[in-house]
């Protein structure tokens, strides 16, 4: 019997690992799950877990405004072609806006953590693979190790700082260029 795999992924930790790597950020997460299922054999995938935060509709009276607008609708556009993919399930927490006009995420790490530690203690997985750069996920990755069993891998952009989690996770996969372009929008 295959082992059952579920892919978490910080959907905002993944896109600014590769936006400031430079690397293509048009990923196919259909292809994604497929290549990080293949990555190694006898296992199968149950679900793809996404978690993110649509970006807030600009003021109008803001100066950069187009962009912005441009920006948000292109992520809705992203957020709608998701849906379409096989196992996914999109969890989504919000932006609160700072008093310097700054954006902070809120909910997601605690969805994904949570989720993590749940659907291992309800047996719904084998092995879990967390794609991020989050240290914040340490404690959420010990205790489903500990309480269940579960093995965890950390799934990371080769020359995106994971130190921290590469510690605590039973393995690691590095995605460089040649695995990041067989995950790409055609």
């Amino acid at each position: 019997m295959p082992d059952r795999l579920c892919i978490f992924v910080d959907g905002s930790n993944f896109y600014n690992s590769l936006r400031d790597l430079g690397k293509p950020v048009n990923i196919s997460f259909r292809k994604l799950s497929q290549e990080l299922t293949a990555a190694k054999p006898g296992r199968q995938l149950v679900q793809l877990c996404y978690y993110n935060s649509p970006l807030p509709t600009p003021y109008r009276n803001d100066p950069d405004y187009n962009r912005k607008d441009t920006e948000r609708r292109r992520q809705q556009t992203f957020f709608n072609a998701l849906r379409m993919t096989p196992n996914l399930t999109a969890k989504f927490g919000y932006l609160r806006r700072l008093p310097n006009g700054d954006y902070v995420e809120k909910r997601v790490d605690v969805m994904l953590a949570t989720d993590l530690v749940v659907l291992g203690l309800k047996n719904l997985y084998d092995v879990a693979m967390v794609l991020s750069c989050d240290a914040d996920y340490g404690y959420a990755i010990e205790t489903v190790k500990h309480e269940t069993g579960k093995h965890v891998e950390l799934v990371s952009v080769i020359g995106s700082k994971s130190f921290d989690l590469r510690t605590i996770c039973d393995d690691h996969i590095s995605m460089d260029d040649a695995f990041l372009a067989k995950c790409l929008h055609p």
